[in-house]
């Protein structure tokens, strides 16, 4: 489904999957940026980042800039992207969160990363997952977490100001 969705498809060279692989950061922003819809706007976008180690001629920097724009992603401590480096679960778990529009719930719960380990339990979004915490996620697991988000209704911001307020929408 992923595949047919052009979500997730196997690699450049040979089409393999390979689900025991770690995720690199860059691929797990496309892939969260593909999952809600915005693939048409990445290939506009591929000009400078915000982020200096992301070139404007990198395969994913229209992806990286779009998922920064939106919210999904954001740079470390030192405002990098390391769009080469893995991702963690915990990372990839936030990612799909706030994809979704569920950051204000996961804020609200703790934040990073129990609030928005909480909110993607509640969502079912970790059916299917065993992978642990605080280790590089598997190309298989982020597979079966997107799958698992295509069933999941959006959180959208209905008001603004001091009164914001969200509400789920079927999308």
């Amino acid at each position: 489904i992923l595949g047919a969705l052009g979500i997730m498809v196997g690699d450049a060279g040979t089409g393999n999957f390979r689900p025991e692989d770690n995720i690199i950061r860059s691929e797990m922003t496309k892939v969260a940026v593909y999952t809600i819809g915005l693939e048409d706007i990445v290939v506009s976008s591929g000009v400078v980042t915000i982020f200096p180690d992301v070139s404007p001629n990198h395969w994913a920097s229209g992806a990286i800039n779009i998922g920064h724009q939106q919210g999904i992603i954001i740079g470390d401590a030192v405002g990098t992207f390391r769009p080469d480096d893995n991702v963690l679960l915990q990372e990839a778990i936030t990612i799909i969160v706030r994809a979704l529009g569920y950051d204000p719930k996961a804020e609200a719960l703790g934040g990073y990363p129990g609030g928005y380990v909480t909110v993607a339990s509640s969502l079912q979004l970790l059916k299917g997952i065993n992978g642990a915490i605080g280790a590089p996620a598997k190309r298989g697991e982020i597979a079966q977490l997107v799958f698992n988000a295509l069933t999941v209704d959006m959180m959208e911001q209905t008001e603004f100001g001091t009164n914001s307020s969200y509400e789920t929408v079927d999308k």
